[in-house]
């Protein structure tokens, strides 16, 4: 007895010529037939063919490619249409087989299913051209946890730290991703955010990104490009944590600033070389990229409305004041702070 566990009937190509496909299946032995939906709008589809075929069956679910087009499912209304009716048989597609999934061979250090189509290949990089390589055939330095992303060094087995590390960069990431979705979409806060988390990416876009923790360096963070092509954060977490400490702050108070330290760096991330050298020869450069970053960090807590610790660079009683002076006063303390840190004020286009 053979059984299609999953079939698509009900698709375009496939439903003008149905009743001819299903006659083919049932001469070549087919006895019975799971037919799949993908989005809402096809459940009535699939479980009509099922009423109507007696060995045809359904199943109910969203592919995670029709996620986006269906913000207000949830799994309570999958179960109770799947319940509804007798000839639906499961819930799927569902994306539970991890469709897309890249699949490593340990014992070959490999992956035995290649990158995606134009994401891995970094013409600068060599070591990136080969699609099937693991850590840029460099596991010594790199991680790459789920064959897309890179993480600078490699966490030792037992390195708490290190694994802590990484969580807050994720958590910093997550708290920039809300405060995205709280700014007004096209305000200048809305892209000073965006444009950081378009520039860090995920864990799974394989850009040039590489995120690193020092806990040597003698600042909170620092962003350089690297000789491979690449962009390289360093942060010290524990520096920018002991700071705030020390001067009365503390629970989600340090939690913000690391997600403003990463929105500070993460402005730095698309600048290269070029930049750099700047950084190093030109006082006034060196002040309008800090500067830039630095206004960024009080987009960022103007957006949530909380005290920025070292400006501050936003307070949000300055929201009970004249509000034609709101602006004027939350420039004027990026630019102090600007010119405290680096001896010079920025000239920035806001």
């Amino acid at each position: 007895m053979l059984v299609d566990s999953h079939c698509h009937l009900n698709y375009k190509g496939m439903a003008e010529q149905q009743a001819v496909l299903l006659e083919r299946a049932r001469a070549s032995g087919v006895m019975a037939m799971l037919n799949i939906s993908t989005r809402a709008s096809e459940w009535d589809d699939v479980t009509a063919t099922a009423h109507r075929e007696a060995d045809v069956w359904a199943s109910i679910g969203i592919h995670p490619h029709e996620a986006d087009a269906h913000p207000d499912m949830d799994t309570a209304r999958l179960v109770e249409r799947a319940a509804s009716d007798e000839r639906v048989i499961g819930i799927g597609e569902t994306g539970l087989d991890y469709f897309g999934a890249r699949y490593f061979s340990g014992a070959q250090g490999r992956f035995t299913s290649p990158d995606p189509l134009l994401n891995s290949g970094r013409p600068w990089l060599p070591q990136s051209w080969n699609r099937y390589a693991y850590a840029l055939n460099n596991p010594l330095r790199f991680t790459d946890p789920t064959g897309l992303y890179e993480w600078d060094s490699k966490c030792k087995k037992g390195d708490t730290a290190c694994e802590e590390n990484r969580q807050k960069f994720r958590d910093s990431v997550s708290q920039l991703r809300t405060a995205l979705g709280q700014a007004k979409e096209g305000s200048k806060e809305y892209k000073a955010i965006k444009g950081v988390l378009d520039r860090i990416g995920t864990e799974g876009d394989k850009n040039n990104i590489r995120v690193a923790f020092s806990s040597k360096l003698d600042a909170f963070g620092e962003t350089r490009p690297t000789l491979g092509g690449n962009i390289k954060m360093t942060f010290n977490f524990g520096l920018l944590e002991n700071t705030l400490s020390k001067g009365g702050y503390g629970g989600d108070d340090i939690g913000i600033a690391r997600a403003s330290l990463v929105g500070h760096e993460g402005t730095h991330a698309p600048e290269g070389f070029g930049a750099g050298l700047k950084w190093l020869f030109s006082g006034q450069e060196r002040a309008n990229w800090e500067g830039r970053a630095i206004n960024t960090e009080s987009l960022f807590y103007q957006t949530i409305n909380r005290h920025e610790p070292f400006g501050p660079l936003w307070n949000p009683a300055w929201l009970e004041a004249d509000r034609d002076k709101i602006e004027q006063k939350r420039r004027e303390s990026v630019e102090s702070l600007t010119e405290r840190l680096y001896g010079r004020r920025p000239n920035l286009q806001y």
